[in-house]
């Protein structure tokens, strides 16, 4: 009924309570402007700041043309992904 329509309601929002800021990065495709002001729209209802970034798809396109360096982990067959306990975060490991 209405309590747990009320409680969907609260647990689906509350994602919003964790954020302070909203931004919208322009990756150069095409006009992006209408979804940038729905962003900054977004940002001034909740009381938001707000930012425009610029974004590069440079790993995106790498990583489609396989040119993979040390940005990526790469597995071979068998290896499994573990935690570094330091600036690379994980690695391959498991053979």
């Amino acid at each position: 009924g209405k309590d747990n329509a009320d409680y969907l309601m609260e647990v689906m929002g509350m994602w919003q309570s964790h954020y302070s800021r909203a931004a919208y990065i322009d990756l150069n495709l095409g006009d992006g402007e209408p979804v940038a002001e729905e962003a900054e729209a977004i940002a001034q209802r909740r009381n938001w700041r707000f930012e425009r970034l610029e974004g590069d798809l440079g790993l995106i396109r790498r990583l489609i043309d396989g040119e993979w360096d040390d940005d990526f982990l790469v597995l071979k067959p068998g290896q499994q992904i573990e935690r570094a306990y330091d600036d690379q975060v994980v690695v391959a490991g498991g053979m």
